[in-house]
């Protein structure tokens, strides 16, 4: 759900940052050229680099902090327009920024699939993620469209903010709730080996022997 929220939020700012480049600052051909081509030119140039970086460090949060960062650097575009000081020197900072965290999003989160579904469910799984993200393509792009022409370009780019902020905060969540699942789980079988263990009908004097022997932690029983 958080990956697919911030391939929306990725989707709307394709669309929003060029229309607020031309009906804000009255920029041309090349300038909104240059500035869709600076989105994506990270690609070609940090591709591999990202890869192997990312593949020596834990990758969630590499995610959280990609989408905490584009959620700022969004944020400071409309700020800046409603306080009269945008520029496209901003705008181009802004593009090459979230393009390089785009790619390391992306790297972090295909080499995150294999690790939460397993071999044998890769494939349906990589089938769900591409349809997703399609989804999210044509959906964020056509939404986009519909907000700067009903609220704005500024606007719309906020909105494509706050999908990034609150993508890493679902994500945030759903990494302190697996850390209290495990656990939980882990205090369970503890739990439940200590009863089996007690059980045996030579529990009470191993207890006792091993307590003895080493005060006051015990032995292979300790409570």
């Amino acid at each position: 759900m958080a990956s697919a929220v911030s391939q929306f939020g990725t989707q709307v700012g394709y669309v929003a940052m060029p229309l607020l480049a031309v009906t804000a600052l009255g920029a041309g051909p090349g300038e909104v050229g240059l500035l869709s081509g600076l989105a994506t030119i990270t690609v070609l140039v940090l591709g591999l680099p990202a890869g192997a970086w990312v593949d020596r460090v834990r990758r969630r949060p590499v995610m959280i902090a990609t989408d905490l960062v584009r959620g700022a650097l969004l944020m400071s575009v409309p700020v800046a327009w409603w306080l009269g000081a945008l520029t496209m020197t901003q705008l181009y900072g802004v593009a090459i920024a979230t393009g390089v965290g785009t790619l390391f999003f992306d790297v972090a989160a295909q080499s995150t699939v294999p690790h939460l579904v397993g071999r044998d469910r890769l494939t349906a799984a990589n089938s769900v993620l591409v349809g997703t993200n399609a989804a999210m393509d044509v959906g964020g792009r056509s939404t986009s469209g519909v907000l700067v022409t009903l609220a704005g370009a500024p606007v719309a780019i906020l909105l494509d903010a706050l999908t990034y902020v609150s993508a890493a905060c679902w994500r945030a969540c759903s990494v302190r709730s697996g850390v209290r699942g495990r656990r939980c789980g882990q205090a369970r079988r503890s739990w439940r080996w200590l009863d089996t263990d007690l059980a045996q009908p030579t529990a009470p004097r191993d207890l006792t022997r091993d307590s003895a022997m080493s005060p006051p932690y015990g032995g292979k029983h300790r409570l």
